[in-house]
């Protein structure tokens, strides 16, 4: 085939590759992979600010929990 060439048919993915896709596309769909990639995905930044920044990331966002943890302590006293 050429650059300029217009053939456009899609060859058939290989019956391996198939049992891949559905293999990935299951763990991928799980809850704990999403967990996993949501806690991930906020630990990186925060570990590559500590490296970067010290003591300052690593105290900033301790003192942002502790509103967050207020709150869920009232709704836990209050039952909701």
């Amino acid at each position: 085939m050429t650059t300029c060439s217009t053939n456009t048919t899609v060859r058939p993915a290989s019956p391996l590759m198939e049992k891949s896709k559905a293999r990935v596309t299951a763990v991928t769909q799980s809850l704990e992979f999403k967990v996993l990639t949501g806690l991930l995905m906020v630990l990186m930044p925060w570990g590559a600010a500590i490296a970067t920044f010290g003591y300052v990331a690593f105290i900033t966002v301790m003192l942002a929990l502790v509103p967050t943890a207020f709150v869920l302590l009232i709704l836990i006293t209050v039952g909701k």
